[in-house]
């Protein structure tokens, strides 16, 4: 059985890749609550993009997949944050 992925992509985004994944690599695979707080806390401009695009995803996961806040991780790929 295959792990069930959701995906959300961010489009458009008006501040500089490097930046971008420089938030990014701050909550790479951690759990979704610590990846909350990392970001709420953080004094970066792509934070809040970020954290929008997170909760974006965590509630495509809770609606397509029916999967639990519990077992998520965070695993972004590159821009398509």
């Amino acid at each position: 059985m295959e792990k069930a992925i959701a995906v959300a992509k961010l489009k458009h985004l008006r501040i500089a890749p490097r930046k971008v994944r420089l938030v990014i690599g701050l909550i790479r695979g951690s759990k979704v609550e610590d990846a909350v707080v990392q970001l709420e806390n953080s004094k970066k401009s792509a934070a809040r993009p970020v954290l929008k695009l997170l909760n974006s995803a965590v509630a495509n996961s809770k609606h397509n997949h029916e999967m639990k806040v519990e077992t998520h991780e965070r695993q972004p790929q590159g821009k398509e944050v």
